[in-house]
C-alpha cells in the first residue's frame, strides 16, 4: 500500500528536505550562464530552462506528497524526495549536455547534418512513480546524435560531488550502449565543468564490484588511473570536444557512411 502523506504545502516546505543533503542546481546560476556562453547562449535561455526544470521538480514533489507513493526500485539509500530531485536534476544536466554535444558537433563537423534527441524512456519528462518490476527501464541510451547514415548514442550519468578515486557506473548503462556506435559520458556538473567518456569498444576495460552504498548492486567502475591511462579524461566543458572524442565521432561517419 502507499503511504499517504498529504497536507497543504508550499514550494519552501517541498524543497526543504531537499536543500539538506543536495546544492540544487537553481542556486547556481552563474556556472550555468558561463558554461552557456561557450555555446552562444543567451543568459534568458539559462533562466528558461532552471525554471522549467524546478517547476517539474515542484509538480512531481507535491504529486509525491499527496499521494504517498511507494518507489521501491532504483531509489537505492536516498529519501524519495532526494530520488526525485536527482532524476530531474539528470533531465536538467541531460538538456545541458545534448546542447553542449549539439554546438561542438555543428562546429567541428560543419559539413555533417546532424540532430541531437532525448532517447531515453524519459525523454518526454515524465517521472515514473510506481514500477511492477526492478528491471522495468528503458533500452535506450539517453541522448542520440542522428546523423545522414547513422545514430551515434550517448549514455550519461554525473557526479554532483566532483572528483573521486572511483567512479561506479550501474550495469543498465552499460548494457544500454555496450553494442551500439557510441560511449559513456560522465559529467562533473555543477561540481565543475569537467567530464571524461568511456568508449562502448573499451568497455571490456572496467571492472565490476558489489556497491554497497547502492544497494549491493552491481556496477562497473572506473578509476582515475584509468582515466589517465587510456585518455578518457579529465576535460573541460568550455574547451570543447577533445580530440579522442572527435576521433571517435569521425570513424563513426565514415564506417556509418
Amino acid at each position: 500500500m502507499a503511504r499517504r502523506l498529504g497536507g497543504d504545502l508550499n514550494d519552501g516546505d517541498l524543497i526543504r528536505p531537499i536543500l539538506e543533503s543536495r546544492s540544487p542546481f537553481w542556486l547556481v546560476r552563474d556556472f550555468w550562464v558561463e558554461l552557456f556562453s561557450s555555446l552562444r547562449e543567451s543568459e534568458i535561455e539559462v533562466d528558461r530552462l532552471i525554471e522549467r526544470y524546478k517547476g517539474l521538480l515542484l509538480e512531481n514533489l507535491k504529486y509525491y506528497r499527496s499521494k504517498g507513493i511507494n518507489m521501491p526500485y532504483e531509489q537505492d539509500n536516498r529519501q524519495p524526495e532526494e530520488y526525485i530531485y536527482d532524476v530531474v536534476e539528470s533531465w536538467f544536466i541531460e538538456e545541458i549536455v545534448a546542447r553542449w554535444i549539439k554546438s561542438n558537433l555543428l562546429h567541428t563537423f560543419p559539413d555533417v547534418k546532424l540532430e541531437v534527441r532525448f532517447s531515453g524512456g524519459d525523454r518526454n519528462r515524465q517521472f515514473v512513480f510506481e514500477k511492477k518490476r526492478g528491471d522495468e527501464t528503458t533500452t535506450e541510451p539517453d541522448l542520440a546524435i542522428l546523423a545522414p547514415k547513422g545514430i551515434f548514442f550517448v549514455e550519461l550519468q554525473n557526479s554532483r560531488r566532483g572528483r573521486r578515486e572511483i567512479y561506479d557506473i550501474k550495469s543498465s548503462k552499460v548494457r544500454r550502449i555496450r553494442h551500439r556506435h557510441g560511449m559513456l559520458l560522465f559529467s562533473l556538473l555543477p561540481s565543475e565543468s569537467s567530464f571524461f567518456f568511456v568508449p562502448n569498444d573499451q568497455f571490456h576495460l572496467m571492472k565490476k564490484r558489489t556497491n554497497i552504498s547502492w544497494g549491493k548492486k552491481l556496477t562497473y567502475f572506473v578509476s582515475q588511473e584509468q582515466l589517465q591511462k587510456n585518455g578518457w579524461g579529465y576535460y573541460s566543458f568550455e574547451e570543447g570536444l577533445p580530440a579522442l572524442f572527435v576521433d571517435l565521432f569521425e570513424k563513426f561517419l565514415i564506417y556509418s557512411g
